[in-house]
């Protein structure tokens, strides 16, 4: 801290200039729409709105591209310094491309690229701020809409100013909140790691146990042999942090288990039962909630939002419960419905049309046992390594919203 405030004594004595963030990231590259697969099969890299995290970290894949001209794309391919941000669902989260990608790379619709002057701003620096409590509380005025959030990134950046110090003061600031970075990525790479290798370890037996015998007495049974099915209903107008009845989202899902959202039992309009299993049916392209299960541990304190179906076993002496969860959890059956360009929308009839590996109701209890124990030992070793994380993570936020405070210089 020190060193910073002898470069602002130095470089900015009367203070800070801010600048709307309209004027600091005047470029703003937006993503393309219906990427595909052409004629001439060229492919490259493409930057999706699930792979852009809330923690800055950002991933992407090969995407065939087709319908763009050689200006086109020579003017939308991201760069070393670009700052990637989602405009859609998750709206805000940012990712930093340090490097120039190997392969073109452009963004995907609801993806926005931002790039600003060199001379005037560091690009790392822009990217911090973008993570910092000043902006992601400042674009909750310009989201709108409740089931699929859109930002309207020209009016937030209008409105919303960033402290420009000099370029001297921003890198510095970079270089201490890139330690924390650095360590807090550190952590979620062994994480990851530990993670990856316990589901290859899962999906390894999960198949071995849930795959046909030839044994006579396994059955293939579509689903809708097996279940009854209840779509979710809306609650978002009827959601009271008062409420003692969780609502099962999406992110609800997709995390686990972890609510957000409550609702009054009287306004709970798809009340869930103890052995439901609550899916997924709607995501973006190649995101990771899709087809995601959770299972119902008791009677009346959960209820399924829209876009969120229950399952409910027509017969528990003939499809078990635990058994449907973990044979239904990211179904490749479903998956497949998700062509990487497109939201998915799963219909009743692409859920009940999946085909079920049915074994006897003994042989359902011990692979459910089985799957089970290694998903809780999966949650101990997330849950020390989440710990650890949420640590690092105080000590940057504290830093980075003191770090990026200053005196504004007189206009």
């Amino acid at each position: 801290m020190s060193r910073i405030d002898d470069l602002i004594r130095r470089y900015a004595p009367n203070g800070v200039e801010y600048k709307t963030l309209d004027e600091a990231l005047p470029t703003r590259l937006a993503g393309f729409w219906g990427v595909e697969a052409g004629a001439a099969d060229m492919s490259a890299y493409a930057i999706r709105n699930g792979d852009v995290g809330a923690t800055g970290q950002l991933r992407w894949g090969t995407l065939p591209l087709r319908g763009f001209t050689e200006k086109e794309f020579a003017k939308a391919r991201v760069r070393a310094g670009d700052v990637a941000m989602t405009t859609s669902g998750n709206c805000g989260n940012v990712g930093y491309i340090r490097d120039d990608p190997s392969e073109p790379t452009v963004a995907t619709n609801f993806v926005r690229i931002l790039r600003g002057d060199p001379a005037q701003l560091d690009s790392r620096y822009a990217f911090h701020f973008l993570r910092s409590a000043h902006f992601t509380t400042g674009i909750l005025g310009f989201v709108r809409g409740a089931a699929m959030p859109n930002l309207s990134v020209n009016e937030a950046f209008r409105a919303i100013t960033i402290p420009v110090p000099p370029l001297e003061v921003q890198r510095e600031i970079v270089r201490i909140l890139d330690q924390f970075t650095e360590l807090e990525a550190e952590l979620e790479a062994e994480l990851e790691a530990e993670i990856t290798s316990r589901q290859a370890q899962r999906q390894h037996l999960r198949k071995a146990l849930l795959a046909t015998s030839d044994a006579g007495d396994w059955q293939q049974v579509r689903l809708d042999e097996a279940v009854t099915f209840v779509n979710g209903k809306p609650h978002e107008r009827l959601t009271d942090p008062e409420g003692s009845v969780a609502l099962m989202t999406a992110r609800f899902i997709s995390t686990g288990g972890i609510a957000t959202r409550f609702v009054h039992p009287e306004n709970a309009l798809t009340l869930a039962r103890h052995g439901d299993v609550a899916l997924v049916m709607s995501d973006l392209p190649g995101g990771r909630a899709l087809g995601r299960a959770f299972f119902v541990p008791k009677d009346g304190q959960y209820t399924a939002n829209q876009r969120v179906c229950l399952l409910r076993s027509l017969d528990t002496s003939r499809v078990l419960p635990r058994y449907l969860y973990h044979a239904i959890d990211r179904n490749e059956g479903l998956l497949a419905f998700d062509n990487g360009m497109d939201q998915t929308h799963l219909k009743k009839s692409d859920i009940l049309g999946v085909t079920l590996n049915l074994p006897p109701i003994e042989h359902q209890k011990r692979a459910s046992s089985a799957l089970d124990r290694l998903d809780e030992g999966m949650l101990e070793l997330v849950d020390l390594l989440n710990s650890e994380i949420a640590v690092r993570r105080q000590q940057y936020e504290h830093y980075r919203d003191r770090l990026l405070t200053f005196k504004e210089a007189p206009a």
